[in-house]
């Protein structure tokens, strides 16, 4: 997306209800540093698609230094989107960030997109750290990455942030967290430390309700930590699995 060869027609428009998508790919490689441009076409297209496709170019392709000059346009346009566009566009941006395959933007642009509100930090941080990175992302609080587990497998950044802060510093909060995710939750790896086995136990007693990784850790440590015999029959005298 954003790259290669294309096809346009002239006279037609970027955006708009008879939008010319090859022309918007041509406009967004012609326009990546041009932060007028960004600006002009977003405030021409009110339409809720064209400011939501808008958004997507911008987080997805833009250089850096006009990401940075947009922030307060990319705040109005989430703020103002309706959910389900909302969610439409977070899920695109964020099968486009997990590829890793475009540029990526740095740390202290995404820190300045949280300060906003946590979606724009979120919409960025898909396209700074990566899918399998337990990054704890520090510019957003727990309470904001349990928020964000509204937009599911999209908000993947903010579930490997929660991930990262429960193995290095557990807490009720951040297991109500990852409890939001859900267990279909994308958590690719996951450890826990040894002394954290009450929070271990906590997920397995309620494992249809976490991330599979995070249960597969949990049961690990548990069972490291044993000495009451073997793990089936703790698990089938404490119901650990039962739903």
């Amino acid at each position: 997306m954003f790259t290669g060869a294309v096809d346009q027609t002239k006279g037609t428009d970027p955006l708009g209800t008879a939008a010319d998508y090859g022309r918007l790919v041509w406009e967004v490689r012609r326009n990546r540093s041009n932060a007028d441009w960004w600006k002009t076409v977003v405030e021409s297209f009110d339409d809720d698609l064209s400011r939501a496709t808008w958004a997507l170019a911008l987080v997805v392709a833009a250089d850096q230094t006009v990401v940075q000059s947009s922030l307060a346009l990319l705040h109005s346009v989430v703020t103002t989107l309706p959910d389900a566009r909302l969610h439409a566009l977070v899920s695109g941006s964020s099968r486009i960030g997990a590829t890793g395959l475009l540029r990526r933007l740095n740390s202290e642009l995404v820190q300045a997109g949280a300060a906003l509100s946590p979606l724009v930090g979120l919409l960025l941080a898909q396209h700074s750290t990566t899918f399998e990175q337990l990054d704890e992302l520090p510019m957003f609080t727990n309470e904001e990455l349990s928020d964000l587990a509204r937009f599911g497998i999209g908000a993947w950044p903010a579930l490997n942030a929660s991930a990262a802060r429960l193995r290095t510093n557990p807490s009720d909060e951040l297991l109500d967290c990852l409890r939001r995710f859900g267990a279909s939750a994308p958590l690719l790896t996951m450890t826990l430390r040894r002394g954290d086995e009450e929070y271990a136990r906590s997920i397995l007693a309620d494992s249809s309700h976490f991330p599979q990784s995070l249960v597969l850790a949990a049961e690990q440590l548990v069972t490291a930590s044993l000495s009451d015999g073997p793990l089936a029959d703790v698990a089938a005298s404490k119901h650990w699995f039962e739903l």
